[in-house]
């Protein structure tokens, strides 16, 4: 008794009423699955390189967000200096001379 999927497999007019079912069964049948495809990067000489095995995509995907996302720093700031009032519950106002001071004191 055959399966139900590989006798609707080769029942071409199935496959051509809804391919779906074919592509389905093709793609069970993979042994590496990636829904990342092929990526272009660059070397450290600016010659576009292809980039094909999952390794390598990991890799260069790794590279990229570590360049483009920051660390957090343990660097704690001093805001005690920082004046400001409160009128209402909605509106705070800063000086201009604190506002200047802790710009310029920024890294």
């Amino acid at each position: 008794m055959q399966s139900s999927n590989k006798t609707s497999i080769t029942n071409r007019k199935t496959i051509e009423k809804n391919p779906e079912i074919f592509w389905k069964y093709i793609n069970s049948r993979r042994n590496e699955r990636s829904d990342i495809g092929d990526l272009i990067s660059y070397d450290t000489h600016g010659n576009e390189v292809l980039i094909t095995s999952n390794e390598d995509k990991t890799n260069a995907l790794g590279q990229f967000f570590t360049s483009v996302f920051t660390k957090e720093t343990q660097t704690t700031y001093d805001t005690q200096d920082i004046s400001f009032t409160y009128v209402g519950s909605t509106n705070i106002y800063f000086t201009e001379h604190t506002i200047l001071t802790q710009l310029e004191n920024l890294k």
